[in-house]
């Protein structure tokens, strides 16, 4: 009798121990996005939010990111340059029955400097308590695909307007057609949200305006846009700091005593984005020697062969100077002269006699090894036969 007691016990005490399992097992089974519940549990990230998209640190402005797990676990969101350089990261490390994520970011990098205006992307990892892993990478879904951008000009003001069907890096430009030369960047992939835009041409350089304004039909206004990954956030309000300086001088050389784990899963500098945000444009000044006076449209008057010095902006020239350049010449937008061995500084010997005296225009495009591309361009006066007045001596 007291055999069978035991028998019964033990078998009861198996029982137990087995509904003991089952619940613990039952308590860890996390309904899904759509209240399904799983056997083996797949830890997902969904539900990805950024509030506002576009706001200004340099004011105390903030940005919060939210998203959702699909069970409990820690959480870091990585936020990279658009050439795909970690800048700042938030890291949630509770590991809280709360599946439901929010963080804030202030628009300051690892170093506590804030950000220059641009486009960043957020990238997200998270990892339960039994090591799995889900990644949010809108890198890799994004289609980076330059496309290009219908342009309305209207009125007689030569105002400019467009519509973006999504956030989007843009770049404007105004060139000639047929060959001709680059005149001006209107914007240089700037990062614009959806919706409609208009270009403010008092925001152009002078020459840019009027080419624009007089309508003329060799001119043309070329736009293109590169969508932006989705949940990216744009911030501005930083005047003191372009991207491309921020890039040259603290993101590619990194932050002394910071150390960040880099997330090969998620870096995406594999993907062929299409532009390095982080180039400089070889912005560039056109210097005239001692010239004769103007007439009354108050224009350089140039005579015989003048040596024109085409030399980097100071702001840009630490970062380009000793690389190799292509300059081209143009008068009145027909081609003229190529250096394709050039340095900066570097002087085109314009001869002036090979044109008719009058007012001319001429246009330096710059080009680098990247294929950034600047361009200046300056009415003269050709001046080469007696009784025409003073003009630059031979």
């Amino acid at each position: 009798m007291l055999r069978l007691l035991k028998k019964y016990f033990f078998l009861l005490l198996a029982v137990f121990f087995v509904h003991i399992v089952q619940g613990y097992c039952a308590s860890q089974l996390t309904p899904g996005p759509e209240g399904n519940e799983s056997q083996v549990p797949a830890l997902k990230i969904y539900d990805a939010q950024v509030r506002p998209v576009i706001f200004n640190p340099s004011a105390g402005e903030s940005v919060t990111i939210s998203y959702s797990l699909t069970h409990r676990a820690k959480s870091r969101v990585r936020i990279m340059s658009p050439d795909m350089f970690p800048v700042a990261e938030l890291i949630n490390r509770d590991y809280t029955t709360e599946t439901a994520v929010s963080l804030s970011w202030d628009g300051r990098d690892f170093s506590g400097m804030v950000v220059p205006d641009q486009a960043y992307i957020i990238q997200i990892e998270a990892e339960d308590l039994h090591g799995d892993k889900a990644f949010y990478n809108p890198v890799e879904t994004n289609r980076w695909e330059i496309k290009r951008l219908g342009i309305s000009r209207e009125g007689h003001d030569g105002r400019m307007t467009y519509v973006l069907p999504c956030n989007a890096w843009v770049q404007i430009n105004t060139g000639v057609a047929n060959g001709g030369p680059l005149i001006g960047s209107i914007t240089r992939w700037q990062p614009s949200l959806y919706g409609e835009h208009s270009i403010d041409l008092e925001e152009l350089d002078p020459f840019s305006a009027s080419a624009v304004i007089s309508g003329d039909k060799d001119i043309r206004i070329i736009g293109s846009y590169l969508k932006i990954p989705d949940n990216s956030l744009v911030t501005t309000g930083n005047g003191e700091l372009s991207y491309q300086e921020y890039s040259a001088d603290v993101i590619t050389q990194g932050v002394p005593g910071i150390r960040v784990k880099h997330l090969p899963d998620l870096s995406g500098r594999n993907i062929d984005r299409k532009i390095c945000f982080g180039s400089f444009a070889p912005v560039f000044n056109i210097s005239l020697p001692a010239v004769g006076a103007g007439d009354k449209k108050d224009l350089p008057v140039l005579k015989g062969i003048v040596p024109l010095k085409i030399s980097l902006d100071k702001r840009v020239r630490k970062y380009i100077i000793g690389q190799r350049l292509e300059m081209l010449g143009f008068v009145d937008f027909k081609f003229a002269e190529e250096n394709e061995e050039g340095y900066s500084p570097f002087t085109w010997m314009l001869d002036t006699r090979t044109w008719p005296d009058g007012e001319h225009v001429i246009t330096v495009n710059v080009v680098t090894l990247r294929g950034e591309i600047a361009a200046r361009s300056m009415k003269v006066i050709f001046r080469n036969h007696a009784g025409n007045g003073p003009g630059c001596q031979e």
